[in-house]
């Protein structure tokens, strides 16, 4: 499920769509550098999993903390600093 607009959202489109376990992104597939999440955002997330009684929940990688080498030795990898938080 897409976490567009923040991670409970993806329990509230799982539970809508009749779900009682859900794969998420962990970050997003476009950017480099992820936000660190906020206690509230944390919060919430165990909240509305709980209201919705989805579990387990599966965790999707981002693809740039999984690219460990970039396909030209040339390039600075961008994936390494992904991989250290």
């Amino acid at each position: 499920m897409p976490i567009a607009e923040g991670l409970e959202k993806a329990f509230l489109r799982g539970y809508e769509a009749g779900c009682n376990t859900i794969q998420m992104f962990t970050g997003y597939s476009n950017r480099w550098e992820q936000q660190p999440l906020k206690k509230a955002q944390i919060d919430l997330f165990h909240e509305v999993r709980k209201e919705t009684g989805i579990d387990p929940v599966v965790s999707h990688a981002p693809i740039c903390s999984i690219r460990l080498r970039p396909m030209k030795r040339s390039i600075k990898n961008p994936s390494v600093p992904c991989g250290r938080g």
